[in-house]
C-alpha cells in the first residue's frame, strides 16, 4: 500500500494569538506568511486561521485597527470607519513634507484619478511634469499605461499613499462622492487658492 505520510503540524504555542498580533504590528508593513512561518515554526494554514480569527474579532468589536489579508501576506491597517480622523493626521504629516504644488497635484490624482498628465495640467493651469515625477519617486502616485491611449500614461494614488492616509480605498477620502465630480472639485481648488491668497494678504497687512 502506498500511503502518503502526512506532515505533522507543530503544536500551536501558548499565547500565539497575542504573539502573532505583536509580530504583525511591529512589521509596520505587509509581512509575508513565510516569514511568520519561520518565526513560529508553524504551517501557513495554522497562521492564516489565527490571522482570520483576529480579523473577525477586530471587525466584530469595531476596533480602530483591522487586518488586511492577501494570498501571501498580512498587514495591520486602520479601520476605514475612522478615516475622518486618521486622514487628518496623515494630512498634517504630508503638509510638512510636500510643497503646495505637490499637495494640490496629490489631491487631484486622489479625487480624479486615474487621470492623465494633460488633464492634471488643465486643472492646475501649470506644467506638472516635475511635481508628478517627485510624487512618483516618493511612491505616493503610480504611473501606468493608459488603456485608452498608448501614447499617454495615467496616474493614480498608490497603496503607500492610502496606508499613510489611513484609508483602504480612494472612496474613503473625505467628501469623495462630491469632490470626485469635475465641476465641484475645480470649484474646491479655486476656493483653496482664494483662501491661500487671503492668508498672504492678511499677513502682509498685519506687518
Amino acid at each position: 500500500m502506498n500511503k502518503k505520510k502526512e506532515k505533522e503540524e507543530s503544536a500551536i504555542p501558548e499565547n500565539f494569538k497575542e504573539s502573532l498580533e505583536s509580530v504583525i504590528f511591529v512589521a509596520g508593513k505587509p509581512i509575508q506568511f513565510k516569514k511568520i512561518m519561520a518565526i513560529f515554526g508553524l504551517e501557513k494554514r495554522q497562521i492564516v486561521e489565527e490571522a482570520e480569527a483576529l480579523q473577525a474579532e477586530y471587525k466584530e468589536k469595531n476596533r480602530g485597527i483591522h487586518l488586511l489579508l492577501t494570498k501571501d501576506a498580512v498587514e495591520m491597517v486602520t479601520n476605514p470607519a475612522f478615516s475622518k480622523h486618521t486622514s487628518q493626521v496623515a494630512s498634517f504629516e504630508l503638509e510638512e513634507k510636500l510643497s503646495d504644488a505637490a499637495l494640490e497635484t496629490m489631491a487631484i490624482v486622489a479625487y480624479r484619478g486615474p487621470i492623465t498628465r494633460a488633464e492634471i495640467e488643465l486643472i492646475r493651469g501649470v506644467n506638472s511634469v516635475y511635481t508628478l515625477r517627485n510624487l512618483s519617486v516618493r511612491g505616493l502616485v503610480l504611473k501606468k499605461p493608459n488603456p485608452d491611449d498608448a501614447r499617454m500614461s495615467i496616474y493614480e494614488v498608490s497603496e503607500k499613499f492610502l496606508k499613510h492616509s489611513g484609508l483602504m480605498h480612494e472612496t474613503d477620502l473625505p467628501n469623495f462622492s462630491e469632490l470626485s465630480k469635475k465641476t465641484t472639485f475645480e470649484e474646491y481648488l479655486d476656493q483653496k487658492e482664494k483662501d491661500s491668497q487671503k492668508q498672504i494678504l492678511d499677513s502682509v497687512n498685519r506687518e
